[in-house]
């Protein structure tokens, strides 16, 4: 049987790299609970993933038969939320319920 030995060099240094970007992520106080649905208007955003919007639809359902006036708008992005869609959320509703789904 013939076998090679590999020379060790013990004058190698390595570098181990950490491909992972440091960043900070904002922190924000939550919103205000709201104390009633009535009258209110209610994001529903799904970002894509399968099933997610099956159970947004059923929450909404639920929503408009327990609350009266209740206004339902849905945001089907289908990608990452974005800071444009966020403020257009945050502008045209008091509340937002996302779902994802698998």
């Amino acid at each position: 049987m013939n076998t090679t030995k590999a020379k060790q060099d013990d004058n190698v240094e390595w570098e181990v790299l950490n491909p992972l970007a440091e960043y900070e992520t904002p922190v924000f106080a939550p919103s205000p609970r709201l104390t009633d649905l009535n009258g209110k208007t209610v994001g529903l955003y799904w970002n894509g993933k399968s099933n997610g919007n099956v159970l947004l639809e059923e929450i909404g359902k639920l929503l408009e038969e327990r609350f009266k006036n209740i206004k339902i708008i849905k945001y089907w992005l289908h990608i990452s939320v974005g800071a444009d869609n966020q403020k257009r959320m945050a502008e045209q509703c008091d509340a937002v319920i996302s779902a994802q789904g698998d």
